[in-house]
């Protein structure tokens, strides 16, 4: 089987799988948190608390805002149309435009897991929470109709790699001053 057929094999698989209203409910809640609105609010909260996370607060509206402007190019470059335009019989649950490669909702998701995570202790709850709370909104961009899982996936690595590098800067940036 090519990628792309088990691509689409996995993305019927969670799309057409197990549905119940409460779990459209559940992951129509949960995609939200992927988004740049909520994103902004958690980058307020993190900057009101300048003592103990007011720089990942900075770090987590840099982030968005790289996240956004990589996210918009790679998907007009890739221009790969979502599951519900070319497939028949998507379970769309969501409101999505333009393409669908990489995953915004998963990439904004998993950049500010990663900026997080780096300012708690290692065994720490909120970094466990915040991977979990991400996986949860990539997997809703299936289960929602609006992305195929390599969608996803690029916006796992996607959302990792700018979180990463911003993450990295900052510490160099601060070891320099």
């Amino acid at each position: 089987m090519n990628p792309l057929a088990f691509d689409t094999h996995l993305f019927r698989a969670v799309n057409d799988g197990f549905r119940s209203r409460i779990l459209d409910s559940f992951f129509s809640a949960i995609t939200n948190i992927g988004t740049g609105e909520f994103l902004i609010f958690v980058a307020l909260l993190l900057l009101l608390n300048r003592k103990s996370f007011g720089m990942s607060g900075v770090i987590l509206l840099a982030g968005m805002t790289l996240s956004f402007y990589t996210v918009g190019a790679l998907k007009h470059a890739i221009a790969r149309p979502r599951p519900f335009m070319a497939l028949p019989d998507v379970h769309l649950l969501t409101r999505a435009s333009d393409y669908s490669c990489p995953s915004g909702h998963t990439t904004f998701a998993f950049m500010a897991a990663f900026i997080i995570a780096s300012y708690y202790k290692k065994g720490a709850v909120v970094p466990l929470a915040a991977y979990g709370i991400a996986s949860l909104i990539g997997y809703s961009r299936i289960y929602l109709g609006a992305h195929y899982p390599i969608d996803v996936l690029c916006g796992i690595v996607l959302g990792s790699a700018i979180g990463y590098l911003l993450v990295q800067v900052t510490k160099k940036a601060v070891k320099g001053a």
